[in-house]
């Protein structure tokens, strides 16, 4: 959901004053990109990434069994959660899909003052630069991934020579921003909530109950 609202706010200029004004003052000329928002939002991006996560966690599940019969250890081992990658995800978002959407708007800043009888005129080229910043971000995460693909045939020489602490940053990152905090943040929020469990889990810990 954050992801999808950021998403919409770089579509959208950043929430452009001037956008919004003319939004305010021509809502139903205007409509059509908003619509155009919406559907390239939860009608293209957002199936498609429902699309890579069943794959890629069917994909890391059959790793794990995999690894289980040549160890000897079925039912013992796991895979790692598949999911997006965060912090990588907000760079495209704020460093090629905004930039893309900002340069391809230009011509929109130079028809101001909007008037009635430009107003659909505004409305197309925003509906422009929107997929035109939408379009930069396929482009470039289709080829992040080719990329990925190519270096993962490297993958144990670049563990080998990479620090695990290097290499496990990110992850920990995400933990910490997006499931520490945000749990943290809900239990401060509504601390009696939280004494039960926490109760528990102290009760558990230090009575050392496996």
């Amino acid at each position: 959901l954050i992801l999808a609202f950021s998403l919409q706010q770089v579509l959208r200029g950043f929430s452009n004053a001037d956008l919004l004004n003319v939004e305010e003052q021509f809502p139903d000329q205007m409509q059509p990109f908003k619509d155009r928002i919406m559907e390239l939002i939860y009608e293209k991006s957002v199936p498609g990434l429902a699309m890579t996560m069943v794959f890629g966690n069917v994909y890391y599940s059959y790793m794990g069994a995999r690894l289980g019969v040549k160890e000897d250890r079925k039912g013992a081992v796991t895979a790692l959660p598949y999911g997006v990658n965060t912090p990588a995800a907000f760079a495209f978002l704020f460093t090629i899909i905004g930039p893309a959407t900002a340069g391809a708007a230009g011509p929109c800043y130079g028809m101001m003052p909007v008037t009635e009888e430009n107003v659909d005129a505004y409305a197309q080229c925003w509906i422009e630069a929107a997929e035109s910043g939408w379009g930069a971000g396929v482009v470039a995460n289709f080829l992040a991934g080719i990329l990925s693909v190519v270096l993962g045939f490297f993958g144990n020489k670049i563990m080998q020579v990479s620090p695990v602490t290097a290499l496990l940053t990110a992850l920990s990152g995400i933990a910490f921003a997006f499931l520490g905090l945000a749990q943290v943040g809900t239990a401060f929020a509504e601390p009696i909530v939280g004494i039960l469990p926490l109760f528990i889990v102290f009760m558990l810990y230090f009575g050392d109950v496996n």
